[in-house]
């Protein structure tokens, strides 16, 4: 029951999928990437209601004009300033935690042959995500991640039992089990 049991996975991503939609783009990511002061003030009353949040968008401008004409920082940038230290520290046990939540026990179970499939996997989605999240967007990269994830585990219940009629089938196994793994690393 191994294609039943992973396809189950994708009930969770279908419906966050179906409902991700429905929600607002961060306010902070309209106001200050996306230079939506309209748009930020739509996001921020859909996400807390009605009312004054003047000071929160008031925040958020001023921290707009405070990161003005300022240079994004390389990673070489990032790993030496201090000021940031904890963060990255917190950043990464967080997602080195995310390695033991499950999603790699499928790739270590079809790639007993390879194991260093499955710390490829891990590190290439973790190295990507920090550099996607910015350019894309988090809601951007949350719903095409989910829906490369859904049709990963579904390809994944057909390659599964069709195992034995080809030799070739295995592989695209394990090519679905690592595409899953990335883009759950990448997106959620």
């Amino acid at each position: 029951l191994w294609p039943i049991l992973l396809a189950a996975n994708a009930v969770p991503a279908l419906v966050q999928l179906l409902t991700l939609p429905f929600f607002p783009d961060s306010p902070r990511y309209l106001l200050i990437d996306q230079k939506d002061k309209e748009g930020c003030i739509k996001a921020v009353k859909q996400l807390w209601g009605d009312g004054d949040h003047m000071a929160e968008i008031d925040d958020m401008m001023s921290e707009q004009k405070a990161i003005r004409g300022e240079k994004a920082k390389s990673v070489w940038d990032l790993l030496r300033d201090r000021a940031v230290r904890w963060q990255l520290i917190t950043l990464f046990l967080v997602v080195s935690c995310m390695q033991l939540i499950g999603a790699n026990v499928s790739l270590e179970q079809l790639t007993s042959a390879c194991p260093q499939l499955s710390l490829g996997a891990g590190s290439i989605s973790s190295c990507l995500q920090g550099f996607l999240i910015e350019r894309a967007g988090r809601k951007t990269l949350l719903w095409k991640n989910y829906t490369v994830m859904a049709l990963a585990l579904g390809l994944l219940t057909v390659t599964l039992s069709l195992q034995d009629s080809f030799f070739w089938v295995p592989y695209c196994s394990v090519a679905l089990v690592f595409i899953f793994i990335m883009s759950f690393g990448i997106g959620p």
